[in-house]
């Protein structure tokens, strides 16, 4: 038997997880200078419900001289729209009507837009706790943001985004890599980071992250490793199946983590097509090939 799966506790590791994210969020943001607002995600119902919220975030918490000169419905689109001035700028913010939801995919880049270029030694940015419909919008200085994340303040950062090879990996693709045993997870973690630095200082074209910002979990308790990166609590499900066997996802995350089991615990490697269900095996050192493949390199730095 698994000795992770044997040991673990009857409580939620969802729980755990949580609680450590926001106690994280709570202690770094309040050391790193780091200024937030929460608000209720559901809360457009009418163009007045836009404007009070992005003036709540501009003027607030971003503590900018913002002049609302305009709002509306453009009935074209079906958004609702604000148009605030900043210093004799313009800029100009917009969500769906057809909902209550703020679309934070374009509200985000409005006003990271305004900190680049009203202060641009800091940004804008959301945190992923507190898990449901409550928001939490930051403010903070870039250099202060960075440390923090880096030892665990839950806000992804583009160090974390993958440029991936997926002509090299198609989508659908596991990896299903057989181990005599599995550890517990706090080891895996730990054996994860080490995998990704190697592969960083290698000159990999992974992320480049601190062990802080890695999290393994079993988030409910289901027989799978769930790779939280920077707080989130989706970033990649692994599934544990019968005889050792760990089916992981096709993307960077999931890959790495086979890496891992083929590299650190003698891991035997197949790829798993979930189209075609085709099985292909692999030699391990043709699957951590394979991978490096996919990976891709850094471009070299000029100077």
């Amino acid at each position: 038997m698994n000795s992770y799966f044997a040991s673990q506790p009857n409580h939620s590791n969802s729980q755990d997880f949580e609680q450590r994210m926001l106690d994280n969020a709570e202690h770094l943001g309040a050391q790193f200078r780091i200024r937030q607002i929460s608000f209720d995600s559901e809360c457009i119902y009418a163009k007045e419900d836009l404007t009070a919220l992005v003036l709540q975030f501009v003027r607030d918490l971003g503590q900018f001289p913002a002049v609302c000169v305009e709002d509306g419905l453009d009935t074209r689109t079906q958004e609702y729209f604000t148009r605030l001035y900043i210093r004799g700028q313009q800029y100009e913010f917009r969500t769906s009507a057809e909902g209550d939801y703020v679309d934070l995919d374009k509200v985000m880049p409005m006003l990271q837009t305004i900190a680049h270029e009203q202060q641009p030694t800091h940004t804008f940015e959301i945190i992923h706790p507190p898990y449901d419909q409550t928001g939490i919008v930051i403010f903070a200085a870039l250099t202060d943001l960075q440390e923090a994340v880096d030892r665990g303040y839950p806000c992804s950062l583009p160090s974390s985004h993958w440029v991936w090879q997926k002509h090299e990996w198609p989508w659908g693709v596991y990896s299903d890599v057989t181990v005599d045993h599995l550890p517990e997870l706090s080891e895996l973690q730990t054996r994860y980071y080490q995998t990704l630095h190697q592969l960083y200082t290698a000159g990999y074209n992974v992320p480049q992250l601190t062990a802080e910002r890695i999290y393994l979990t079993d988030m409910f308790e289901q027989r799978k490793i769930d790779i939280c990166i920077d707080g989130s609590n989706h970033t990649s499900f692994n599934d544990v199946l019968a005889g050792g066997k760990v089916r992981c996802f096709w993307e960077g995350w999931g890959v790495v983590l086979a890496y891992t089991l083929v590299q650190h615990y003698g891991g035997q490697p197949a790829l798993y097509n979930k189209t075609s269900r085709q099985v292909t095996r692999l030699t391990p050192s043709a699957y951590l090939r394979q991978a490096e493949v996919a990976f891709g390199r850094r471009p070299a730095t000029t100077h």
